[in-house]
């Protein structure tokens, strides 16, 4: 948020460069104390996580993705979508692509600012992200800080409240709410962030009004 489009996009190939010689630096490291430990063995353990905290339970008390959400309200209804849960693990991983292109096309065409992409673009990531936990959500805290420090922002026909309102109710406690055993965290945080950003999407793409530059 504190960049420019230009410049995040850098500092992000940036960061996934640095990112992926990190973790080839410590497979290396990790291999020579441990001859084990290989990418064939760690790829191995991902897919252990995989079944037991995605397509399992393990992960679902306290996620926050929109993926957890669809599972907690199929257990409330007595649906069971066992059979299906790769299948819409894998379609919301592309529709979330699919928002984050169309995002980004609405910023260069000056429909919504960089504080609106970068609330839609972490939101997608909640969302998207399989296993989102309670703690994860403390990155939200970052978009209260915004009327503090841009006073004078040109803000869309959404407004900033939209963005506020949102995170400060992600951001509120909610897991000590627990009817038949699942959580409302767990499914009214991926329901708001998802309504937020459609709403914003919605707006910014019918409104003939431009930001200015």
């Amino acid at each position: 948020m504190v960049m420019s489009f230009k410049d995040g996009v850098k500092a992000l190939i940036a960061f996934s460069i640095l990112s992926l010689s990190i973790f080839y630096v410590n497979l290396l490291i990790a291999h020579q104390m441990y001859p084990d430990y290989t990418f064939e063995h760690f790829t191995k353990a991902v897919g252990i996580y995989f079944n037991i905290y995605v397509l399992g339970n393990a992960g679902d008390a306290f996620n926050n993705s929109l993926y957890g959400g669809i599972k907690a309200l199929s257990v409330l209804v007595k649906v069971d979508i066992s059979e299906k849960l790769k299948f819409l693990n894998f379609m919301l991983s592309m529709t979330s692509i699919s928002v984050l292109i169309f995002s980004v096309y609405l910023f260069v065409k000056n429909k919504i600012n960089r504080y609106e992409l970068s609330f839609i673009g972490m939101s997608v990531l909640a969302l998207a992200t399989s296993v989102f936990g309670t703690y994860h959500m403390l990155v939200f805290f970052a978009f209260l800080l915004i009327p503090f420090k841009d006073t004078e922002v040109s803000y869309s026909p959404m407004y900033i409240n939209i963005i506020l309102v949102t995170c400060i109710f992600v951001l509120s406690p909610k897991n000590y709410i627990f009817p038949h055993g699942i959580s409302l965290e767990v499914i009214l945080n991926p329901l708001v962030m998802l309504g937020s950003v459609v709403y914003i999407l919605y707006k910014a793409n019918t409104t003939k009004i431009k930001l200015n530059s």
